[in-house]
């Protein structure tokens, strides 16, 4: 689920998606993902579509994730994973 914790990257689909000059994709997601690379944080994102209130940014985050062109990580997993890999024993 996208909130405003998480990483964001773009699948395989979406890097195809934002690479097509006729997409049918509303000009706002568009945009999303010209903004995502690799582990984006919101706040890029959201630096991207100035105009877009952040509940609204986070709804078409979650849109783009259901159609399956990008996938959130949240930050309290990745500090959850790092703490177990680098406890001493």
């Amino acid at each position: 689920m996208a909130t405003i914790d998480s990483l964001f990257h773009k699948t395989e689909a979406g890097c195809e998606a934002s690479l097509l000059a006729g997409s049918t994709l509303p000009q706002d997601y568009v945009a999303i993902l010209d903004a995502v690379h690799y582990a984006t944080r919101f706040a890029a994102v959201a630096a991207h579509l100035p105009h877009c209130p952040e509940a609204k940014l986070a709804g078409y985050l979650e849109d783009l994730e259901a159609i399956g062109l990008i996938e959130s990580v949240s930050l309290d997993w990745i500090r959850a994973v790092y703490a177990l890999e680098y406890q001493g024993p």
